[in-house]
This record gives C-alpha cells, structure tokens and sequence, in this order.
C-alpha cells in the first residue's frame, strides 16, 4: 500500500511539473484569461514570424476592405499560415486604426503583431537603410527606433510589453515588394525588423477585443500608433 501512494504522488508531482514549465505569460487576472507565448522560451519563433509579418505586408496590396483598411476588413487576405493569424498597425505615418475582423477566427489559431516595429533594407534611403545584414541590423537598433509608450491588451487583460524581452529583432530576409503594398517600398530586396511583438495563443470561442499602442517618440520620427480590433473566434 505504501509503495502505491508513493507512485501516485511521483506522477502527481511529474504531471505539475509539467504544467509549470509550458512557456506561457498570462495575462493579469483569472486561468481564463488569454495567454501570450513567451519570448525568452520560444525566441527563434518570434524571430521567424516577425520576418514573415513583413514578407506579408509587403507583398499585400492595400484594397477596400483589405486587412490594412479601416473599418470592417478581411483579416484572411493573403495570410501566409493556417496556424498563425497576422494583425497590422498604420503604416508609414502617425495614426489610430479601428478594425474589425469579418473573418471569423479559428479557435486553434495563434495571433501575432506588433505593438509597434521598423524594419531596415538595402531598397530604402535613410534612416531605413542598410546595405548588408550587419549594417541591417546596426539600423534597427539606432536609439531612434527605441519604442515607448508601450501597452497591449485583449479583452482589457493587459500584457508586459514594455518589458525588454518583447523587443525582438528578426533575423535578415528576403521580401517582394508587390505594386500598392502598404509599406511603401517600390523594389524588393533584403530586410532586418526590430519591433515589440506579441505572439497569443488561441482565443476561447467567442468575440475579443485586441488593443495595442506603441510610438517613436524621437523628434526625429515622432511616429505614435493606437490600434483597435475586433474579431471573432469560432
């Protein structure tokens, strides 16, 4: 008898181990509250999405209606991934965006985007150029492009993103720049991003609402963002 209490207390204490070490940052409140993926655990991922976030927007045209309109959008345009969800901030200029996504959402899907980001190229002048991969990089990390102002939340569950671990820089890759992208970039080319980024896990069924502000407060840039979406998961 002794013996079979002390092997269930063993996959008792195997089994909460596990549940302690899934690399997950709640958001403040109760175990129903979403959930972000850490970025000290699963780096390589951020690092991953964040370059293929931009591969997105670049090779999106901006439409009526389009994912980088106001208003209701189609969240689904072009997205290149079944598991991962994309979201967007303005492009480009200062500026609150309100969207709402009339593309329900799958309830195994992740979302991603950024609080705020820059990126760097070999295609753009300055202060967004760098013509290889270190000079890239070296770009990104300029104090102009330090953030501040930082918040981020879902369904007014609010997220640390002012900590340094949500400040991700991407590795170098390759884009295409397609004709009406909201970037703006006119040739394709090779990229680096550095931006604060927030990888959710997926929504419980139902109606969310994701909000995020980041900004540049540099004179030089001056740049500030205020987002708003609205989505449903089914």
């Amino acid at each position: 008898m002794l013996q079979l209490q002390r092997l269930v207390l063993a996959v008792l204490s195997a089994l909460l181990a596990t549940v302690v070490a899934t690399p997950a940052i709640a958001a403040a409140g109760t175990v129903q509250d979403p959930q972000a993926v850490d970025p000290t655990a699963q780096q390589t991922r951020y690092q991953t999405l964040a370059g293929e976030w931009w591969q997105w927007a670049s090779s999106t045209p901006v439409k009526a209606g389009g994912p980088f309109d106001a208003g209701p959008v189609r969240c689904a345009v072009n997205q290149p991934r079944s598991d991962v969800l994309f979201l967007a901030a303005p492009f480009n200029t200062s500026g609150t965006v309100d969207r709402t996504c009339t593309d329900p959402v799958s309830r195994s899907t992740q979302i991603f985007f950024p609080v705020i980001n820059t990126e760097c190229s070999n295609v753009e002048p300055d202060p967004f150029f760098g013509a290889t991969a270190k000079k890239r990089r070296d770009c990104v990390n300029k104090a102009l492009f330090d953030p501040a102002d930082l918040s981020a939340t879902v369904d007014g569950h609010s997220f640390p993103v002012s900590e340094a671990k949500f400040n991700i820089v991407s590795n170098d890759f390759a884009f295409t720049a397609e004709p009406g992208n909201p970037v703006g970039l006119a040739e394709s080319g090779q990229s680096t991003t550095r931006g604060v980024w927030l990888l959710l896990e997926p929504l419980q069924k139902g109606r969310h609402t994701i909000q995020f502000t980041g900004s540049y407060p540099d004179p030089a840039l001056s740049f500030s963002v205020s987002v708003t979406y609205r989505l449903t998961v089914s």
